[in-house]
């Protein structure tokens, strides 16, 4: 189970960012358990249950973004819209990180330079 999950995730950071979440809604709704309707209630049952853990763990030490993360993968299966919205906000982050990067590097580079 645990070396499937490895060989998915392999899988899926391979895709293109900003089309990946797209791309992996497209190949799952292709797919047997895509075209399953108890396998679609499942996965949204699975990623209301992580939503509702990621905001529990709001409010106690844990890995809440984990939670929140696996839940709009899981959603991300069975809508478009949340697919999109996942690609779009991965390309805001990314740029946001890097952005973040580059200031945090000037700063070092500054404060080297001032020795």
């Amino acid at each position: 189970m645990l070396a499937r999950l490895k060989t998915h995730w392999n899988a899926f950071k391979r895709l293109e960012p900003g089309q990946r979440f797209q791309t992996h809604y497209r190949q799952h709704r292709q797919s047997k358990a895509g075209k399953s309707p108890v396998r679609r209630v499942l996965y949204a049952v699975a990623g209301v249950v992580a939503f509702a853990v990621g905001i529990i763990l709001m409010f106690i030490p844990g890995p809440a973004i984990l939670f929140f993360l696996i839940a709009g993968g899981l959603f991300a299966t069975q809508s478009l819209i949340v697919a999109r919205a996942l690609d779009w906000s991965e390309l805001r982050i990314r740029a946001a990180a890097k952005a973040i990067r580059k200031r945090v590097s000037r700063q070092r580079a500054a404060l080297h330079s001032h020795r």
